[in-house]
């Protein structure tokens, strides 16, 4: 068995800090690289980021596979519950990318060359600085999240959680589950502003 973090505490600081890293890298690098490559398309093309709705499947990817990971680990289903801590994980990472890219979108949307080029942002331009505020807590609550996950994910492949102690997995779902519905609540918001 490999021994757990307890015993060697430099360790886990060591490998969250190397985890995290890695974690946090590859989502600024996914949002960098789809800003990029939708750098050349005009403003008036950018409406409501349908890359919101992606993002929004990523989430619920990672919310479900959070969930079945506490199922099996409480069922001391050790391979299922790594392999779904990863899925929750690589979601994660995702979602967080789709995010960086959306808000981009979002803060493109209000520039005057895109007020111009669509009829229905007069009314939508006073209320979307709201709504990217919201989404942006929100995507920095994520964040936390996203750490809590590779917190919860390096202490899972030590043989930290078992059917006795899984507490630690099932916090970090139901944090996973709350910031969905606070996300989902987000999304609807700025698809009633993005209508009018």
């Amino acid at each position: 068995m490999t021994p757990t973090y307890r015993e060697q505490p430099t360790s886990l600081a060591l490998h969250f800090f190397l985890l995290a890293g890695a974690v946090v890298s590859v989502a600024c690098l996914g949002g960098w690289s789809l800003i990029e490559f939708s750098r050349g398309i005009s403003p008036g093309e950018f409406q409501f980021p349908r890359v919101f709705w992606l993002s929004t499947i990523s989430l619920l990817t990672g919310s479900v596979a959070m969930e079945r990971s506490s199922v099996f680990v409480s069922r001391e289903q050790q391979t299922p519950f790594r392999t779904h801590l990863i899925v929750a994980l690589i979601s994660g990472t995702a979602f967080v990318a789709l995010q960086i890219f959306g808000l981009w979108v979002l803060l493109r949307s209000q520039e005057p060359e895109f007020a111009v080029a669509t009829s229905q942002t007069a009314v939508a331009l006073g209320v979307k600085p709201y709504v990217f505020v919201a989404a942006f807590l929100h995507g920095m609550h994520f964040f936390l999240a996203l750490l809590f996950m590779v917190y919860v994910t390096l202490n899972g492949f030590t043989g930290r959680y078992d059917h006795e102690y899984f507490w630690g997995v099932r916090v970090c779902a139901w944090f996973w589950h709350g910031l969905g519905v606070v996300w989902i609540m987000i999304l609807v918001v700025f698809a009633i502003v993005s209508i009018r």
